[in-house]
């Protein structure tokens, strides 16, 4: 979906620049820029083990494990429900 959109957004400006029949340097940049930065890091941050981006995955790990062995709670009966 990011793809779609950064794709989108360079064909609007680029056919935005052929109806005006000059290059407007400064919009391109400010919607170019971001868009990429948001398309790296969102292709960077998928990939935890690898890229510039280093995610420690010990505390999910953990969270996992204690998920798995935890036995199941049980809900407290209601007060009307009581036998």
């Amino acid at each position: 979906m990011p793809f779609i959109v950064f794709i989108a957004s360079g064909g609007m400006m680029g056919y935005s620049s052929g109806l005006t029949g000059r290059r407007i340097v400064v919009p391109v940049v400010l919607v170019s820029l971001p868009t990429t930065l948001i398309v790296f890091f969102i292709t960077d941050l998928n990939r935890p083990e690898r890229g510039l981006i280093q995610v420690n995955q010990d505390a999910i790990m953990e969270l996992q494990r204690s998920v798995a062995y935890s036995p199941v709670a049980t809900p407290d009966p209601l007060p009307d429900q009581a036998a």
